[in-house]
């Protein structure tokens, strides 16, 4: 927990700060490899077994940024990992190799750590549930040809911002009168006026979606848009999910049959160098029709739509062109600072779209720059809109990694930052086992009837931004509002 300090002088105001409220522990989502089973499902509870006597092999953990690296049989302790890739969270530990599990190392990647602690607990051979340790602690044992069986994680923060300092008046001192000495006249100044920058007037609305593919449930999402009022639409990347010569024209046909507002795009993993189609092309065929402001054709820009600065960027895609990480002290951050506290500074509302996410309840882990949410966190983006997990999910309102609002989905602008995942744009819906407490919704099988494709709906004007899921397939709802 932090506490804020204030300097005292003659004559000012006392400050007295009181200590924000510890959050109950959040589950950590995570998978397991155990002997004779492989890999179990995603669970937020005990990853493992317990009282059967299989050893644990190998973990993936998923939904926060954290490094974690495991102590194996034969080998001792491998390298830390976090990082995920395309279909499968990044294992720490082995499969097919008959090896156990010893123990564990779980830390929070270093900007996340100072927003709280990471939690977890061992299931031991002939031990059985050892104490709770936390960032980077050891769990489990070495040099004792023990298996661990089971782990449990969780995360530890506030769930309010630190409270503004509660003031106390310090009393006047006594005034000994003096004899008033012969006025001098000076001339005062005319003050400054202050300048309020008034909020932006007009309106608009903007559907976003990612991860559409060529199928059905894609055609269903691209023409429940189409058939909306809405004013543009940004694609958040992986686009056909096909190879082959002219795919690219192919996807932007399947897409100008069913969508004529403006198109926007920005590239995915899918659209990077060798993979189902080139970016460039996509781009070509599917054109910018906003006139926006940077470089279109490589996935960084953004535009101004009514009273919303729309900026799409492109971390860790590697395009022909080179590959942008947005990282601390890179020109890409600087860009996008820049590009940030302009919006801001004219009062707009600012929102960024990305198809890699960090924080996240999907199978993957941080696959880009681990800095970079906390960045949009401390410039003070609205919104953040990524794809990649071909789910729904989307957090409350939060400053750090917890949530810092009342779950009623109605927040005040510049409290927080709400991360969204749109990646159910239609192609191959991917289950989730949890929705940890600072996810306000998520689709998968924790949710009723299970995955939701469809797209988010964005409609702002100077007071107020509402956001929206649109429904095409699956029972899941979701509506926020931010308010001025």
């Amino acid at each position: 927990m932090r506490v804020r300090h204030a300097l005292a002088a003659l004559a000012v105001a006392a400050v007295t700060v009181p200590l924000a409220a510890a959050a109950a522990p959040t589950p950590v989502p995570g998978q397991g490899h155990v002997q004779n089973i492989g890999w179990m499902p995603q669970t937020t509870q005990t990853i493992g077994t317990t009282g059967r006597a299989l050893r644990l092999e190998a973990v993936r953990l998923y939904g926060f940024p954290l490094d974690y690296q495991a102590h194996v049989q034969n080998i001792g302790w491998m390298p830390w990992v976090g990082a995920s890739h395309e279909g499968v969270g990044e294992a720490a530990g082995t499969t097919g190799r008959s090896l156990r599990m010893e123990a564990i190392r779980i830390r929070l990647v270093p900007t996340a750590a100072m927003f709280g602690s990471v939690e977890y607990r061992c299931h031991v051979q002939n031990l059985g549930w050892l104490a709770w340790t936390k960032d980077g602690g050891t769990c489990g044992t070495t040099g004792k040809s023990l298996r661990m069986e089971a782990l449990q994680v969780r995360f530890v923060g506030s769930t309010e911002p630190t409270p503004e300092p509660t003031v106390t008046a310090t009393p006047e001192p006594t005034v000994t009168a003096t004899p008033e000495p012969t006025p001098t006249v000076t001339t005062t100044p005319t003050p400054t006026p202050t300048v309020t920058t008034p909020a932006p007037t007009g309106s608009t609305a903007i559907a976003v979606t990612a991860d559409t593919g060529m199928g059905a449930s894609g055609a269903a999402v691209l023409s429940s848009i189409g058939t909306s009022d809405i004013a543009w639409a940004a694609h958040l990347g992986d686009m056909a999910y096909q190879s082959g010569a002219g795919i690219e024209q192919q996807w932007c046909n399947y897409v100008k049959a069913r969508v004529s507002q403006p198109f926007q795009l920005v590239p995915g993993n899918h659209e990077a160098q060798n993979g189902d189609g080139l970016f460039a092309n996509y781009a070509a065929c599917l054109p910018d029709r906003l006139n926006v402001n940077g470089d279109y054709g490589r996935g960084q820009w953004f535009v101004d739509s009514g009273p919303v600065r729309y900026i799409g960027i492109s971390p860790n895609i590697a395009l022909p062109q080179g590959n942008r990480q947005y990282a601390a002290g890179s020109s890409e951050r600087a860009w996008l600072d820049g590009v940030i506290q302009q919006g801001k500074a004219a009062g707009q509302w600012v929102i960024v779209g990305m198809h890699i996410p960090c924080l996240t309840v999907g199978i993957h882990g941080c696959e880009r720059d681990k800095t970079l949410d906390g960045d949009l966190i401390t410039q003070g983006v609205d919104l953040v809109v990524q794809g990649h997990d071909h789910n729904y999910s989307r957090s409350h309102q939060i400053t750090q990694l917890a949530k810092v609002v009342d779950s009623d989905n109605n927040y005040a602008k510049g409290r927080g930052t709400v991360f969204a995942v749109v990646g159910n744009g239609g192609h191959k819906p991917r289950e989730i086992a949890g929705c940890p407490a600072m996810w306000a919704a998520c689709s998968g099988t924790n949710s009723p009837g299970g995955s939701t494709t469809g797209w988010m709906r964005i409609d702002a004007t100077g007071s107020t931004l509402t956001a929206r899921l649109v429904t095409t397939s699956g029972p899941l709802t979701d509506t926020f509002t931010i308010t001025r």
